[in-house]
């Protein structure tokens, strides 16, 4: 008996396995056996003879590689001509390796087994590739190759398939020819592929004795460039397999095998550098990284051993950042050092650890300079900026238990608290610190609220102060402070800029990289924009296409010199840069004949890049994002009154282009690389890419695919508008947002402003526009759980995309029904009663002498109200939506609204940031806006200092209509924004909150359900 046969004589897992005994029972089985079925030997033989005439080509000095990526007990290697064949065989079955290795020990024929993954092979230059892999399972890995039936996993863009798929690609990958055992499922997948030549049938009931009842059939394919028909056969046990026309290429087979896993190659040595005895380490940097040059090979494989010690464990589903292999790598990160509690002795002892290995350290005078450098700017990048909040008096409160419980709800080792008990907690703004009996925890609002009372009434009815929490830069450093306002008085710039704007400047300067101003709207944004660009020498100012002119008028008003600044329109204005030069996004993203950026010809000419509305950053994919981010300038300031647009994890990508991308003040990245902390020097065992340690630290997340894991942008989702850990959010944030308020005390001497009057509208509906929109609202409704249940069957996600098209068209039915869309089911001309009480709302307004701004989506509804308010009321209103030129629209709201006699401006959402808009006494929202700092910039717009008077904010609702829901995920994210910037209390538990599928889902369930008479007559107007 050969040691093939005796091998083949194991039982698989599939025969060992209990049989599934319901439905719920499969999924314990499909982890028990794997997918581990051996091929029946009738099978095995007739793959082998329908090889035969192609094998019998060969020159017989040449031994015929064969491969089998799944080869269990070796069962497909059985009929093989074992004179002829070099074997190699992976699987991840120890056992079956380790029997196929005992049992082929000392044979003359040559075999290579190996215990490892499909998902970690790399396999090249062989011959035949036999295999029967496992069906449907699904595979992730990190070292998954990039074929075309992978996708996104856990572990990145092509890091997940299904088993039997990808199996197939990687044998066509590595052999010339291939014989695949795959379920018939698999059928157009396998006959998409050019090179298939034969499918061979088998029996529905060959592997039944496997403990498998599956449709199989063999596909033969044939080498690369093979192109013919492809026959097809049924075979039966007993039956002669027929012979298709494949053959090898000639030459082919004379490469050198590639069987490698982890896709590491040992063949080539990792150490070049000669043996010389000269033990001199030369100590430099690249950047922020050690680089260690030798001239000697023997001290480097010394030093480097000791350093580096050895891989980092690859266990579980651990996902790695790209540049971590050992577990030492963190050495050579500077970064490690500086947040270690002494910087320089870790250096040293890293220097004597090469010492101790026989080197002889020498450090260069680049890097000796470098590193005192990158020490002091460390210890100004971690000072947070200057900082006021808004908090509750006294140091703490009292709290008294409402019921028996642990101090920490969940830890046994918490200390016991009797109800009765009261205790001190000390505010943090939305998060308290509590201590009791020597234990201290940190809790939020909603949490402690459950079970204390607040001696003396609720927290949140109690008086509040402006505090000091962080006294700034300039009080920890006052040498440097006193140079950069010597530097703003020699310029002149102190002479138009008020106090708390020059000491702002002066913080902003110190920082030893960029940051973000986030001023509040109608601080004086536009002035220090001016100002740092005058100090910085030469700076490029970006702004948005439409404030140009409002820059331009700020330039003039202040008197400056028109030799010092220049507005950029072409290539031509690039030639010569002056020390503030103007650029739109759109011209800096404008690309020439030969589809070269505008920002390409600006890189590294400017010292300093200043992004007014800067949050466009929070997509570094955009093209607006790609353009600032290709001048590569020194500097970045980013100036945003609202810099969290929607979720907190909108400033991460602000953070990693300002004040660094995973660095020691900054140890988040977006780039893939490690999360900086102290213990990265110690080992880098496990360390966590940058981007999935803040997503763990400060991101909700019910759940998400594994695209928006990867990234934070995209992918499909289920994010809650609230920050995890406020306090680390906020200890991080106050390194690099300067936060300024229109009330704290400091400003609002010179930019504060009456806040103003909220108040919501809810309109009823008429008749004939609810049975319309009724219309597009079921017809969405069915449509989205038909969609649902398709994508559940198939595994697929939802289709946002089209989602978001079809809810557009439910949205324009309640609020812009006369303008038909895309998915728009006729229109509805009259007038609605949400337009007529906008209206009539506006004629209140200008009645009582209040010029007013109202908002909405469409340009379509611009041009109605307008038509409707001159026709029915005698109100002249200007347009500002995106289809007029900039220009145009901008020099008729100047003329007419701005400083004209008109009372009314009607606005898409094109005109909600940058512009001063004082003069309007009144904002209305005809419609809500889905994301929470657009709603603020456009109220912004009015709150000036030179605003007199307590502006109207009127917001109009349909009732029932995803007004209402919009309503709600807006307060969430700009309550969220302000716990973590603001220091306020953000959301809680208790509030109730939908994100989209949640949302969409329950909208229409009651959509569905309004055909009751009840609900019909609830939601019409009275």
């Amino acid at each position: 008996m050969s040691w093939l046969e005796r091998t083949s004589q194991r039982q698989s897992k599939g025969q060992r396995a209990r049989k599934a005994t319901s439905l719920g029972d499969l999924h314990r089985r499909r982890a028990e056996t794997q997918a581990q079925f051996w091929t029946p030997s009738w099978v095995a033989s007739g793959i082998w003879a329908s090889l035969a005439p192609a094998m019998q080509k060969v020159p017989e000095n040449r031994l015929i590689k064969v491969l089998d990526p799944a080869v269990g007990s070796g069962r497909l290697f059985t009929p093989a001509p074992l004179d002829r064949c070099s074997f190699y065989g992976l699987d991840i079955d120890q056992d079956c390796i380790q029997a196929l290795s005992e049992e082929t020990r000392g044979s003359e024929a040559s075999y290579e087994f190996a215990v490892g993954a499909m998902e970690d092979l790399t396999a090249r230059n062989f011959d035949i590739c036999v295999m029967n892999p496992p069906f449907g399972l699904h595979l992730a890995g990190p070292n998954m190759r990039p074929y075309a039936c992978t996708s996104f996993g856990p572990f990145g863009p092509n890091t997940a398939a299904t088993s039997h798929e990808y199996a197939l690609m990687l044998a066509l990958d590595a052999a010339q020819l291939v014989a695949a055992v795959m379920p018939s499922s698999a059928d157009g997948h396998c006959r998409s592929e050019e090179r298939l030549a034969a499918v061979y049938r088998l029996p529905r009931n060959t592997f039944k004795a496997e403990g498998a009842n599956v449709a199989t059939s063999v596909y033969v394919f044939g080498p690369p460039g093979f192109s013919g028909p492809v026959e097809e056969f049924s075979v039966c046990p007993g039956e002669e397999w027929p012979a298709p026309a494949v053959a090898f290429k000639q030459g082919a087979g004379d490469r050198r095998v590639v069987f490698r896993l982890n896709g590491i190659d040992f063949s080539e040595p990792t150490i070049s550098t000669p043996v010389t005895g000269d033990p001199t380490v030369r100590i430099d940097h690249h950047n922020r990284r050690i680089v260690l040059n030798f001239h000697c090979g023997l001290t480097e494989a010394k030093v480097l051993n000791a350093l580096l010690r050895e891989d980092v464990p690859r266990e579980g589903r651990h996902r790695y950042p790209k540049e971590i292999r050992y577990r030492g790598d963190g050495h050579f990160y500077l970064d490690t050092y500086l947040l270690q509690e002494d910087p320089d002795a870790a250096l040293n002892a890293f220097i004597e650890q090469i010492r101790q290995q026989g080197g002889a350290p020498a450090v260069s005078p680049t890097f000796t300079g470098y590193w005192s450098k990158l020490k002091k700017r460390h210890h100004r990048a971690m000072e947070p900026f200057r900082h006021w909040v808004k908090m509750d008096q006294g140091d703490s409160l009292v709290l008294e238990a409402t019921r028996s419980t642990l101090l920490e709800p969940g830890n046994p080792r918490s200390p016991a608290i009797r109800r009765g008990t009261q205790l001190k907690a000390v505010p943090l703004g939305g998060e308290y610190i509590v201590e009791y009996e020597g234990h201290t925890v940190q809790q939020r609002r909603d949490v402690l609220e459950k079970r204390f009372t607040f001696i003396g009434g609720s927290e949140l009815a109690r008086d509040k102060e402006w505090r000091l929490v962080h006294p700034g830069l300039e009080a920890k450093f006052p040498e440097i402070a006193k140079a950069y306002r010597a530097q703003i008085a020699k310029l002149g710039i102190d002479q138009w800029l008020w106090p708390y704007q020059i000491d702002s400047l002066v913080e902003l300067l110190m920082k030893p990289c960029g940051s973000v101003a986030g001023w509040q709207q109608g601080t004086g944004k536009a002035r220090l924009a001016i100002a740092l660009g005058l100090v910085s020498g030469k700076a490029l100012l970006c702004v948005e296409p439409g404030l140009l002119p409002e820059m331009r008028r700020e330039l003039i008003k202040l008197q400056i010199d028109p030799s010092l600044y220049q507005v950029i329109e072409g290539v031509d204005d690039t030639r010569v840069l002056k020390r503030l030069n103007l650029v739109s996004y759109h011209r800096l993203r404008s690309v020439d004949d030969r589809d070269r950026m505008l920002a390409a010809g600006l890189r590294r000419r400017v010292t300093t890049v200043i992004a007014d509305e800067g949050s466009l950053l929070r997509n570094p994919g955009s093209l607006q994002s790609r353009a600032v981010a290709r001048l590569s300038p020194r500097r970045l300031y980013v100036l945003d009154g609202t810099p969290v647009a929607n979720y907190p994890r909108d400033l991460l990508p602000i953070a990693g282009a300002t004040a660094g991308d995973g660095v020691a003040n900054q140890p988040f990245s977006l780039r893939q690389r490690p999360f900086m902390s102290p213990a990265l020097l110690r080992s880098a065992s496990f360390v966590a890419r940058g981007i999935d340690e803040f997503r763990d630290r400060h991101v909700c997340i019910d759940w998400a695919v594994n695209e928006f894991k990867d990234d934070l942008r995209t992918g499909a989702k289920r994010e809650l508008p609230r920050i995890n850990d406020v306090l680390g959010f906020r200890d991080w944030a106050g390194r690099f947002v300067q936060r300024r308020l229109r009330d704290e005390p400091e400003v609002a001497p010179f930019a504060g402003c009456p806040k103003p009057i909220y108040e919501d509208h809810e309109i009823g509906w008429d008749k004939a526009h609810f049975k319309y929109y009724l219309k597009h609202a079921i017809e969405f409704a069915q449509w989205y759980r038909n969609h649902k249940a398709e994508c559940g069957s198939s595994g697929k996600g939802l289709n946002l995309v089209a989602i978001l098209a079809r809810i557009r068209a439910v949205m324009s039915a309640a609020n812009n029904p006369h303008a038909p869309g895309r998915n728009s089911l006729g229109t509805y001309v009259p007038v609605t009663s949400k337009q007529r009480a906008v209206m009539e709302r506006i004629a209140e307004h200008v009645a009582a002498g209040r010029k007013t701004i109202v908002y909405m989506e469409s340009p379509e509804m611009v041009r109605r109200l307008q038509r409707e308010l001159q026709e029915n009321y005698g109100i002249d209103a200007v347009p500002f939506h995106g289809q007029r030129p900039i220009e145009e629209r901008t020099a008729e709201m100047d003329e007419r609204f701005r400083f004209g006699d008109c009372m009314v401006m009607l606005c898409s959402w094109c005109a909600q940031r940058g512009l001063n808009l004082a003069c309007a006494k009144a904002v209305v929202f005809y419609q809500r806006n889905w994301s929470g700092d657009v709603e603020q910039q456009a109220i912004a717009r009015t709150q000036r200092p030179d605003q007199d008077s307590r502006v109207w904010v009127d917001r109009f609702h349909l009732a029932g209509s995803l007004d209402v829901y919009m309503k709600q995920l807006v307060e969430w994210k700009v309550a969220a924004a302000d716990a973590g910037l603001d220091w306020g209390d953000g959301a809680t538990e208790d509030d109730v909150f939908m994100h989209m599928d949640a949302l969409i889902e329950e909208f229409c369930e009651e959509t569905l359900g309004m055909r009751a008479r009840e609900a019909y007559e609830k939601m019409l107007a009275a």
